[in-house]
């Protein structure tokens, strides 16, 4: 969740300094639970000059599940700060080794600057670099690098179906296309690998307002083969799309359905994707997503600021909050200072009657989730599946504020709900 990473050391920071010791103690002794707690103890503890004592103060917050990269990178510093080097090396090339990937987290801090002539240092950061691009560094990730282009899509009878570019974002882990057809209806999708599950993922949003979500995977004969199940007013069908790479460098994309649970399967669409020259298709507005319900997300929409509670971060994270696809897709675009950007489609699916939002990061985490509006603010939950094959529960809100701005509030919980520590809150504030 790289998105987290800048309020929680922004907002640690100004908490830390202003609450006792004591205070912070007399909390996580009341709320043994609470992540947040004993990541605040910790920081109150650095500042109060007791490094050493921070350190398994850090420790259980990460234990916790409270921003487990930044509560290391704090061990680290605690170990700095209390002058004993070799503990500090220690801890940073033991992260490294267990998959620690923020490296702009560690680069930008300054109380590290004792460790940085040392070889140690270097090689962990080396490390923590290659962790923090796993898409760029896994052959995983480059399996449907074969489809990205600008392209001219041809049907069977070689006359222009559509136009589409195809572009690799957040580091190589997000694939996103952009589609617009002979008739001038516009499409999106993401296309992810999906480490978790351990398979390829495409969500597709077009302008009749109707997701499309596929998952599958390479195939012996390296075609891109993702299939799911759609709905209509028929009932349940299967879908399937193959994607194939041609001798000649074209693509074939071959999207097929099934109504009688796979004994047979009829064409729905056949394109051959050819390099784009001087095709184009002009867009064409509709009207399929002016209904209400894809209108309950709008006070989200905007170029922002986005800052902690109760104060101006000097160097805020930005976000960029477009409707796209004809006003059917809410497209996220997050980007923090120290870098870890990521991206997410949030759209109506008229099919649960939900909105949906799925995020993917630059170091190649994939969130799903799903909510509606609830009174004023928009609520989505989901689960993540982490690193040591738990779960944690998370509940993400948006609430809209009398001033124009926008409070995302980020809980999540892992012992099933029984207890919530705050992940994230975040103020998105009108950029000027």
């Amino acid at each position: 969740m790289t998105r987290l990473l800048l309020l929680v050391v922004l907002l640690a920071g100004s908490l830390g300094a202003q609450t006792s010791v004591s205070e912070w103690k007399a909390l996580t002794e009341k709320e043994p639970q609470n992540g947040s707690a004993w990541f605040q103890l910790g920081d109150a503890l650095l500042a109060a000059n007791e490094p050493e004592a921070a350190v398994p103060v850090f420790q259980k917050a990460r234990q916790l599940g409270f921003q487990p990269p930044v509560a290391a990178e704090r061990m680290v510093r605690a170990w700095v700060v209390a002058k004993k080097p070799e503990e500090a090396l220690k801890q940073l090339e033991r992260m490294a080794q267990n998959g620690f990937a923020a490296a702009a987290l560690v680069e930008a801090d300054n109380a590290l600057a004792p460790l940085r002539g040392d070889a140690r240092y270097t090689a962990a950061i080396a490390k923590i670099r290659i962790n923090a691009s796993p898409c760029e560094n896994g052959d995983t990730f480059k399996q449907f690098d074969f489809w990205v282009g600008d392209w001219a899509v041809y049907g069977p009878a070689g006359r222009l179906v559509g136009v589409n570019k195809i572009e690799k974002l957040l580091n190589g882990c997000l694939i996103v296309e952009n589609w617009t057809g002979a008739a001038g209806m516009t499409g999106k999708s993401m296309n992810f690998y999906d480490a978790s599950l351990k398979k390829w993922r495409q969500v597709w949003v077009d302008a009749s307002g109707k997701p499309v979500l596929v998952a599958g995977g390479l195939q012996a004969d390296q075609s891109m083969q993702l299939s799911g199940v759609g709905k209509n007013a028929q009932g349940e069908f299967l879908r399937r799309m193959t994607v194939s790479k041609l001798e000649n460098g074209n693509v074939r994309q071959h999207w097929e359905q099934s109504k009688d649970n796979g004994a047979t399967w009829s064409t729905v669409f056949d394109g051959t994707y050819k390099k784009r020259t001087t095709e184009s298709i002009a867009a064409k507005q509709l009207s399929a997503c002016a209904d209400p319900n894809y209108r309950k997300f709008d006070f989200w929409i905007g170029e922002w600021e986005v800052h902690p509670p109760g104060t101006a971060a000097p160097n805020p994270a930005r976000s960029s909050i477009q409707k796209v696809v004809d006003g059917c897709v809410i497209y996220e675009n997050w980007m923090p200072p120290a870098g870890g950007d990521g991206k997410s489609f949030n759209f109506y699916n008229p099919s649960d009657r939900k909105w949906h939002q799925v995020w993917i990061a630059t170091g190649g985490g994939v969130l799903d989730m799903v909510g509606d509006l609830e009174g004023k603010a928009l609520r989505y939950t989901g689960v993540v599946v982490q690193a040591n094959g738990s779960k944690a529960l998370q509940k993400l809100t948006f609430t809209p504020l009398e001033d124009g701005s926008v409070r995302q509030f980020w809980e999540q919980s892992t012992d099933e709900g029984k207890t919530w520590t705050t992940a994230f809150d975040g103020y998105y504030r009108k950029r000027k």
